[in-house]
């Protein structure tokens, strides 16, 4: 495997979410650049239902 054959990450990070099913972590970047980075996290609540996740 060559160095150039790696798949490199992301320039920024996107917007997602992570669920346990009873669970949800909405992960969303709130600023990314050369300097500063920072990502908003929030927990919140599945909803019966079929309805969004309470946050």
């Amino acid at each position: 495997m060559h160095v150039g054959d790696r798949k490199r990450p992301p320039l920024s990070p996107q917007e997602g979410w992570l669920s346990d099913g009873r669970q949800v972590l909405h992960f969303r970047p709130r600023r990314y650049d050369r300097w500063s980075q920072s990502l908003e996290v929030t927990l919140g609540e599945v909803m019966t239902g079929g309805e969004p996740p309470l946050l």
